[in-house]
């Protein structure tokens, strides 16, 4: 029987992570880059806080990688993982063996921080508008549902197949040359505490760490990998026939497979916390508005009705009452709807009472956490203070805030009269 090799058992092991994630936080990359882009409108607009429980998710993987490199990338990203297992099959099935010039990719690599300038500078400014639907992130995590993702991202799906292209050709194509999160990342990287150490006086002619990177980093001749291409993937330590590349911080060897388990649990473990906390917090202030909104309704109706009464006879009265009636839109009750966000199976309740909407509450939802949370806060409650559902969604949250815009919608069309 063929022995389990370090190397393979590390595959193994990071193609389960990587797998995990797909199904679990497919929605990680997106929601990340939102909240940059949230951050940045802040500080342009000059309301930025240092305490912003929607940037959670950046502030957690800033924090990883300034400590342990791009393990986001390299473990946790589904992006990431597409690109992998692209090249893995071209490799293996369709006998790919495409090498890039090493001046032509170092080159290459740049790309992405125009990328990232030019969405800053231009998208993020309101100077170019980006076609709905156009993003390949998007595409690809709706590829469960592949009706949605033509209809709805048919240029994202374009885009996600060039890029598909691109990474039988080249290894990890879309996170060398293009993508904008990497741009940071790779820079936040440059301080990580956790590296590659190696002894190039023992390493000889072999250049197995540099063959088998794939970012493409030329590995051979460097004591210490600094570059912020590294995405901890680790096969240059499993590769190394000598055992001469091994992950170091502060001089003290730690093994590759426990690092990236402990930051894996740390960045899993306290999302999951902090979107604990923050559904709790939007929980109460949406009730609390609720209860505000049908209480002002009830004061209005006794108001209207105290002043009706002494103003106008018994008969007028019946009138208005009657001409009222005639003109209500609603049956008072409790209204169920479905919409569909970023996912099918947005699903809310609606209590109309009195020609008003008195309550919007959010039964269920299969959106990534998150967006849902940010979204949840305030629709609802825009929602009942408008008596609308023609209210503005929240950036970075758009499709989670028309999912629960058309839940809402759904749910009035039962109550209609």
């Amino acid at each position: 029987m063929k022995k389990i090799t370090k190397t393979t058992k590390m595959k193994i092991y990071r193609t389960i992570i990587q797998i995990l994630f797909l199904i679990f936080l497919p929605g990680l990359i997106t929601l990340a880059f939102s909240q940059v882009k949230e951050l940045y409108s802040d500080i342009v607009k000059g309301t930025y806080n240092l305490i912003i429980p929607n940037c959670i998710v950046l502030i957690i993987l800033s924090f990883l990688t300034i400590i342990t490199g791009r393990i986001f990338c390299g473990w946790m990203c589904i992006f990431g993982s597409l690109n992998d297992w692209i090249y893995l099959i071209s490799n293996k099935v369709f006998k790919i063996k495409y090498k890039i010039n090493k001046s032509v990719d170092k080159y290459l690599k740049f790309l992405k921080y125009l990328i990232l300038a030019a969405i800053v500078v231009f998208v993020w400014n309101g100077i170019v508008n980006l076609p709905t639907g156009s993003s390949p992130w998007d595409a690809y995590s709706q590829l469960f549902d592949l009706n949605y993702m033509l209809k709805e991202y048919l240029l994202g799906t374009f885009i996600l197949v060039l890029i598909i292209i691109g990474a039988m050709f080249v290894e990890r194509f879309f996170c060398r040359y293009l993508c904008p999160l990497g741009a940071i990342f790779a820079i936040l990287s440059k301080l990580k505490i956790y590296k590659v150490h190696k002894e190039t006086s023992v390493c000889g002619k072999c250049t197995a760490c540099s063959l088998k990177c794939s970012m493409g980093i030329d590995l051979n001749k460097v004591e210490v990998v600094n570059s912020g291409e590294c995405i901890q993937c680790f096969n240059c330590v499993n590769i190394c026939p000598k055992n001469n590349a091994r992950i170091k911080v502060f001089g003290e060897e730690v093994n590759e497979a426990a690092l990236a388990t402990i930051a894996i649990t740390t960045a899993v473990g306290v999302y999951s916390l902090s979107n604990t906390i923050i559904q709790k917090n939007i929980e109460t202030p949406i009730n609390t508005n609720i209860v505000q909104q049908e209480n002002t309704v009830t004061q209005n109706t006794t108001s209207g009705t105290s002043t009706q009464n002494q103003s106008t006879t018994n008969m007028n009265s019946g009138n208005m009452m009657s001409s009222n009636k005639m003109n209500q839109i609603y049956k008072d009750g409790t209204y169920t709807g479905t919409g569909r966000g970023y996912r099918p199976g947005v699903n809310v309740s609606v209590t109309i009472k009195n020609d008003k909407i008195t309550s919007v509450v959010l039964v269920s939802s299969s959106e990534t956490p998150g967006y849902y949370e940010r979204a949840a806060k305030t629709v609802p409650t825009e929602i009942v203070a408008s008596q609308s559902t023609k209210v503005d969604v929240v950036s970075g949250a758009t499709r989670t805030s028309e999912g629960i815009i058309s839940a809402v919608d759904s749910a009035l069309i039962k109550a209609k009269i």
